[in-house]
């Protein structure tokens, strides 16, 4: 390694660390609390969990920066950086606002983590982890580290936060379906989706979370299918659109045939909706992500 790859290498590092304060700040901002406060006085393990979600969703989008060729200066370097990280702080916030707001708006994911709600927390760093990974893939899809770079990446989040807020509807849709007698029974579980979150059901939260990453990996391998040289920007979007809801539904679909040999006999509705078991969860969890990784590797 050169003294001049040795100094870009010190550089990325740096300017990366640096982004991961003004994130810790907009998201406190965002919760109505104070960053300090919340991680050392107050032991908010929550606002801890949201904040690791945010470091990882720029650190993934900002390593995209850093793939490929190096620049021709180090001023340039720095510019690029400077330019992402501050383009990544505000789509992880904006990734949080949509979903606090618009995608699950019967409660506030907010006061829920000011609470210490680890439900909560769960998904909000799901989501910005997505956002940063999608980023990143487009970086590397668009190869291109300028000014002509950003409008790619924003179009993709959109369509992203379009294909996130879906998977949203479809979880919650299933959850009602499977629990809508919970009231007429006396069953011990939440009435919706968005009101076990509420509770804290950590499991359910956990499951959510992993379905989440296996959809951003899914997005991520459009960048595989779309050839961004071959279109323009908006058929390039349009087709990242079609191919990430098409995987999306390709990597749900398995999850629905693989769910009962994986877990035989299991009563997933009992184990995760009522008792909260977090185990079986996991292995919900981890079926999404194994199953998005073999659509990867099959379509690679």
């Amino acid at each position: 390694m050169t003294i001049d790859q040795i100094i870009t290498l010190v550089i990325n590092i740096v300017v990366c660390l640096l982004f991961v304060v003004p994130v810790r700040y907009a998201l406190a901002k965002h919760l109505g609390v104070d960053a300090k406060s919340e991680l050392d006085s107050k032991d908010n393990f929550a606002f801890g969990v949201s904040i690791a979600g945010g470091v990882l969703g720029l650190i993934f989008m900002l390593t995209g920066v850093q793939s490929g060729e190096a620049l021709p200066s180090h001023i340039a370097e720095i510019t690029s950086l400077l330019m992402y990280g501050a383009l990544g702080s505000v789509l992880l916030i904006l990734g949080v606002l949509i979903q606090d707001k618009i995608v699950i708006r019967n409660i506030s994911l907010a006061a829920e983590i000011r609470n210490g709600n680890m439900s909560a927390a769960i998904i909000v760093a799901a989501n910005m982890a997505v956002v940063g990974l999608v980023a990143k893939k487009t970086l590397m899809w668009v190869d291109s580290e300028g000014l002509v770079g950003l409008i790619p990446v924003v179009a993709v989040f959109v369509v992203s936060q379009l294909v996130l807020a879906a998977v949203a509807v479809l979880r919650m849709a299933v959850y009602r379906s499977r629990n809508k007698e919970n009231v007429a029974n006396n069953i011990d579980a939440a009435d919706s989706w968005q009101a076990a979150i509420q509770t804290g059901n950590v499991a359910i939260a956990l499951r959510y979370a992993g379905q989440l990453i296996a959809t951003g990996i899914a997005i991520t391998t459009t960048s595989f299918l779309v050839d961004a040289a071959e279109l323009n920007l908006l058929w390039s979007v349009f087709y990242w659109a079609v191919y990430a809801f098409g995987l999306a539904t390709i990597v749900w679909v398995s999850y629905r045939l693989f769910l009962p040999l994986v877990l035989f006999k299991v009563n997933v509705i009992e184990e995760v909706d009522h008792q909260q078991n977090v185990g079986v969860a996991a292995v919900e969890a981890a079926l999404f992500i194994a199953l998005a990784f073999m659509a990867l590797a099959y379509l690679v």
